[in-house]
C-alpha cells in the first residue's frame, strides 16, 4: 500500500502494518536473490485508492477502478517488477512523501 511510505495520525496501526509489510517484502526479495533457484520473484504491490467494497461511498483522491488496478497488478507481476504503484501516478506521491520533511508532513497529514 502507498501507506507504507510514511506514518499518518489517522490510523497509526494501519500505517505501521504497511511499513512492516514493505520491509518484509524487501527482505524476501533480497533473500530470493541469494537463492540458486530463479523460480521465485517478489513484487511489492503498492496501491493507492481502489474502487472496492472497502471504499464504498467514499470520494477519494485518484480512485482507480478495480478492473484497471487488476490489469496493472497482473502486468507488474508478469514483468517481474520489484515495486509497482497502482495506479502509476501514485509513484509521484510516494517520492514526494519519502522526501518531505517531517515538519511539513505533520501539518498536512
Amino acid at each position: 500500500s502507498i501507506a507504507a511510505i510514511r506514518g499518518n495520525r489517522s490510523a497509526p496501526d494501519y500505517f505501521a502494518s504497511k511499513a512492516y509489510q514493505k520491509a518484509y517484502l524487501e527482505s524476501l526479495y533480497i533473500k530470493t536473490k541469494s537463492m540458486k533457484s530463479q523460480q521465485v520473484f517478489i513484487t511489492d504491490i503498492r496501491p493507492g485508492f481502489v474502487d472496492t467494497a472497502m471504499a464504498l461511498g467514499s470520494v477519494l483522491f485518484w480512485m482507480v477502478p478495480l478492473e484497471k488496478a487488476t490489469k496493472q497488478i497482473y502486468s507488474a507481476i508478469k514483468k517481474k517488477k520489484r515495486v509497482a504503484y497502482i495506479s502509476k501516478r501514485w509513484q509521484l506521491i510516494a517520492v514526494v512523501l519519502k522526501w518531505m520533511p517531517a515538519r511539513v508532513l505533520k501539518k498536512i497529514l
